[in-house]
């Protein structure tokens, strides 16, 4: 219950923090989103990278850990043969150290590399890999001493403080709670093999390990989705920000390229998608040209699959060619189509009669190519 009512005092104190800045209930947008990235405002949980850092652990300590203790053992039985005819001279004692130091490095070196490799996985995985440049660039109001005090005693970092120590806490309750029932077990209060107390101690060990990182994974996976919540809400726009994004965006000669280069790959997607199943294509007969498509089954009306002028109207055309949908020049017919039609939607109920006249010549002189495709024609 407490841990609970820390975390909502936490997390109400950080949405009071957040809060000051505004009313922000909009969505971000796109570029919000991008301009949030290169700031550094991305989810991130520093307690999922501390499970996966433990996951490896254990995974080498499986691995690895027989060899380990084989050549500590060797080590030590080593050490212990000698001890009758220890001599401290400086020559002994670099052989002493350096083979500690080389058994020290095969256990620790493994260790280290595994550490690396999968921390900068763990967090590049959560963070898409992505570049922050601004984060690294030097800012001189890091270093305000007045800022820096009301970031150490702000809403923010004291409700961080709180769910750290939440954290923490609970970890350190369960590490206490294993060490405890290990203590109180009967192999430390009966005589005992030393080899048997240290098996009992090691195997202790890897349950505390596995309970610990069980805990970790549970922890970090509502750290990040906590983290994920608050970075969302600290990119939420007001309205006027999406008002005056749109309004620059609008004037933008690069904005207004980019979508004009998406709006024509995605109409020539559609072309090259449509036109081979259209029924009829009606001709400009060269600057205009517009699939038309009419399944009685599924349509009420006749629908317009793809349109286009001069470019896209040739693209329409020579696809058209190539799978054998029929051309039909109708200068007038063609105008009023490109003009009040739409692109998947039917055709305006003006033109019924006119496009009704095209797919029956069509049908009738075609037959044989919609019987391959085994559609049923209109009577």
């Amino acid at each position: 219950m407490a841990i609970i009512l820390g975390l909502t005092w936490a997390a109400n104190g950080i949405m009071a923090q957040d809060s000051d800045t505004g009313e922000k209930t909009e969505e971000p947008t796109g570029k919000r989103i991008s301009e949030g990235v290169s700031q550094g405002q991305i989810a991130k949980s520093q307690d999922i990278n501390t499970a996966v850092l433990l996951a490896t652990a254990l995974l080498l300590l499986t691995l690895l850990g027989r060899g380990i203790w084989e050549g500590l053992q060797a080590y030590l039985i080593h050490i212990y043969q000698d001890l009758g005819s220890l001599t401290m001279s400086p020559d002994s004692l670099k052989g002493y150290l350096t083979g500690f130091f080389q058994l020290l490095g095969d256990i620790v070196l493994p260790f280290m590399i595994a550490a690396m490799c999968v921390g900068v996985l763990a967090g590049g995985t959560q963070t898409k890999f992505a570049l922050t440049p601004k984060v690294i660039q030097m800012n001189l109001n890091k270093f305000n001493p007045i800022k820096g005090f009301r970031r150490i005693f702000s809403w923010k970092s004291w409700g961080e403080f709180v769910i750290n120590f939440l954290k923490l806490s609970f970890v350190v309750a369960l590490v206490i709670n294993v060490v405890w029932e290990v203590i109180g077990h009967p192999i430390f209060h009966h005589a005992s093999y030393f080899g048997q107390v240290l098996t009992f101690i090691v195997d202790a060990g890897l349950s505390l390990l596995k309970k610990v990182l069980l805990a970790m994974i549970v922890i970090g996976a509502l750290d990040y989705a906590y983290q994920w919540w608050r970075t969302r809400e600290g990119l939420k726009m007001s309205t006027k920000d999406v008002k005056d994004e749109t309004k620059n965006q609008d004037g933008d000669p690069h904005f207004k390229s980019e979508q004009r280069k998406r709006r024509m790959g995605m109409m020539q997607k559609s072309i090259w998608e449509e036109v081979p199943e259209a029924d009829v294509v009606v001709t400009n007969p060269a600057h205009l040209a517009v699939a038309l498509r009419y399944d009685r089954e599924t349509m009420k009306s006749p629908k317009i699959v793809a349109k286009g002028a001069r470019y896209n109207a040739l693209m329409i055309r020579e696809i058209a060619e190539k799978n054998g949908v029929p051309l039909v020049e109708n200068k007038p017919l063609a105008q009023m189509l490109f003009k009040f039609g739409r692109v998947g939607k039917e055709i305006p109920f003006q033109l019924f009669t006119a496009v009704a006249e095209i797919l029956a010549y069509v049908y009738r002189t075609n037959r044989f190519r919609y019987f391959k495709q085994g559609r049923e024609l209109p009577a």
